[in-house]
């Protein structure tokens, strides 16, 4: 019996900014502008461990009592990135290193192996027979493999990759998913965001 990975996802109820970004006053214009903004500077405040994704806790999980001895501040806990390079096209399947990375260095080898690992789960599964095919998928393989030698080679090294400024270096945002289409606001009042997804890779490099 074979196990899968599955999400159940949930329609944001809202409308999609970039549906209506353009017909918007000035003054809306700026005032979402500014929300984003305020969202960073708040999330500043917060500093990471490790390189991933924010780990929602489960119901079952009992509420943390406050210290007086820590800071009212504290940051969510994190989980394995949630990045779709880490699962699409049947990479949920593969047994590759999903995180947290305490390092910079750890994510960035990471990377280079899960798009070896994936490169060669392609290169074993049931691909065609035909010759021609046969002869693209093993060049494409030998190009992966060949760049993520190299990668590997530049991160091996690059000697001062974990060694950035202590006060820039206390967290990070990945704003690959940073856009106007991603970013959901209230159907009845525009100047309210409702989701900004990513922000769900919050991350301390």
């Amino acid at each position: 019996m074979m196990g899968f990975l599955l999400s159940l996802c949930m329609q944001v109820a809202g409308v999609r900014l970039d549906a209506i970004f353009e017909d918007l006053p000035a003054e809306t214009q700026d005032s979402l502008i500014t929300q984003l903004a305020q969202f960073m500077i708040e999330l500043s405040h917060h500093s990471f461990p490790a390189i991933g994704s924010i780990a929602l806790p489960k119901p079952c999980d009992p509420t943390p009592v406050a210290s007086p001895v820590t800071s009212p501040v504290a940051a969510p806990p994190l989980g394995p990135l949630t990045h779709p390079c880490f699962y699409v096209e049947g990479r949920a399947a593969l047994s590759i290193d999903r995180g947290p990375f305490p390092t910079a260095r750890a994510y960035f080898l990471a990377c280079a192996e899960r798009e070896r690992a994936a490169t060669r789960a392609l290169f074993t599964q049931g691909a065609p027979a035909g010759a021609e095919y046969q002869a693209l998928l093993a060049e494409t393989q030998t190009i992966v493999e060949r760049a993520v030698t190299l990668l590997i080679e530049l991160v091996r090294r690059c000697e001062g990759l974990d060694s950035a400024d202590p006060e820039l270096a206390r967290y990070a945002l990945d704003l690959h998913e940073l856009g106007l289409k991603n970013i959901v606001v209230a159907a009845d009042d525009p100047t309210r965001i409702v989701c900004h997804p990513f922000f769900l890779s919050l991350s301390r490099i």
